[in-house]
């Protein structure tokens, strides 16, 4: 939450309690300025300045740099903020053209296209699969899948080991 002002080798002290600044050190960089960008009292991130020069920066650079990021915290809270509404927004219509995609659909097995690429719009996605349990609630049944292809796990006419319904296990947990 406090700035810093790094000026020569001398510091190397400090750069120990600061690590992340090390590989400047390393890189030929000898003053530094770490000013956190804080707004409504939440830590957004640093403004960091350096030099290759020795004894670059004095008290009064570090001020200033102190009155930059005043400017700069606020800007990041608000372009955080419109990003969140921007997400927002997306999401509420991709599930309103979701919801039309649905309802135009005579069976979700001959749903359109459009529904995983509109689930990959907000979400990274390789396959979708929408089930439903079998009338003896002991498996699940696809009724549609898009994307990449997966073998089944097991031979459908071989019995499966003794096991907790799928529908136990999706309410019970098991």
């Amino acid at each position: 939450r406090s700035s810093l002002l790094l000026a020569d080798d001398n510091e190397m002290e400090a750069l120990r309690r600061f690590p992340m600044m090390e590989p400047g050190f390393v890189a030929g960089l000898r003053s530094f300025l770490v000013v956190p960008l804080i707004s409504n009292d939440k830590v957004l991130g640093t403004l960091n300045i350096a030099s290759m020069t020795d004894h670059a920066y004095s008290r009064v650079d570090l001020e200033f740099i102190e009155r930059v990021a005043s400017h700069l915290a606020p800007a990041m809270e608000r372009a955080r903020l419109r990003e969140a509404l921007e997400h927002e927004i997306h999401e509420r219509e991709t599930l309103a053209a979701i919801g039309r995609v649905v309802s135009a659909s005579p069976d979700l097995s001959r749903m359109s296209g459009r529904f995983p690429r509109l689930i990959c719009s907000l979400l990274p996605v390789d396959r979708v699969v929408i089930s439903t349990l079998s009338d003896d609630a002991e498996s699940a049944l696809d009724l549609y899948s898009s994307g990449i292809h997966v073998p089944e796990r097991h031979d459908p006419d071989q019995p499966s080991p003794p096991h907790p319904s799928l529908l136990e296990t999706l309410v019970y947990g098991r």
